[in-house]
């Protein structure tokens, strides 16, 4: 499986997604300043209390990061698979002395897996900078204290999961409609409803445990119909 899966990454090229992961990562530390600073921009701000406390701000930051990397595992999504299966090019495909499955697999392991990465990745990054600077020239009027860089970690996580259950998710219902542009609004429409149900856990966090296991049994039910969907396909 892991040679399949080296070789679906030297086959599609990474380039153009690893440039968007740059820039969704940039855009995401200015972000977080930005939000930390509405206090003192915006005085009269009614939610400054929420913007003051660096759970809320961590958790609104990993709250976008999931959305903006989920898409972009969609994006990922309609080529690797939508793609590969709703084109001629399944023939050539379905001609490797490999099972349907096992190829399938490798592919579904870097739509998961990309967006998963780049979640994990740039949330620690833009986290521990955000952190590291309010240590010394601080926005936030709150407290930093180690149960919230505990509660950031494991929203981190959480958020880590979705990015990757969007792009499968995605993937299945394009590959069901056998449309790319499908698999994007798709991307699209999931990650609006993901960020509207977890916006409630940045005052309850027991959504997260909800959503993560609701997310979770929707990826294994759609990476299973998927299978197969790709063995009862005709060359």
């Amino acid at each position: 499986m892991n040679r399949l899966l080296s070789l679906e990454i030297q086959k599609n090229r990474l380039g153009p997604y690893h440039m968007g992961t740059l820039v969704c990562g940039v855009a995401l530390l200015a972000f977080q300043y930005l939000m930390a600073a509405i206090p003192h921009l915006d005085p009269t701000e009614t939610d400054q209390v929420l913007f003051s406390s660096y759970g809320f701000l961590l958790g609104l930051d990993h709250l976008l990061g999931m959305a903006v990397f989920g898409i972009l595992g969609g994006v990922m999504g309609a080529r690797v698979v939508v793609q590969a299966y709703s084109s001629r090019g399944r023939e050539l495909l379905f001609s490797h002395p490999v099972g349907r499955k096992e190829i399938l697999g490798a592919k579904l392991r870097l739509i998961y897996g990309y967006p998963a990465a780049a979640m994990l990745l740039w949330g620690t990054v833009t986290g521990a900078v955000f952190l590291l600077t309010e240590g010394i020239f601080p926005l936030c009027a709150g407290t930093l204290a180690a149960k919230t860089v505990w509660w950031g970690l494991c929203s981190l996580l959480c958020h880590v999961h979705m990015a990757g259950a969007v792009g499968i998710l995605a993937a299945w219902i394009g590959l069901c409609k056998r449309s790319v542009p499908g698999t994007i609004v798709a991307a699209v429409l999931l990650a609006m409803c993901l960020c509207q149900v977890l916006s409630l856990g940045l005052t309850w966090p027991l959504v997260y445990p909800a959503v993560l296991g609701a997310t979770a049994v929707g990826v294994a039910l759609a990476v299973k119909n998927m299978g197969n969907q790709v063995e009862q396909m005709e060359v």
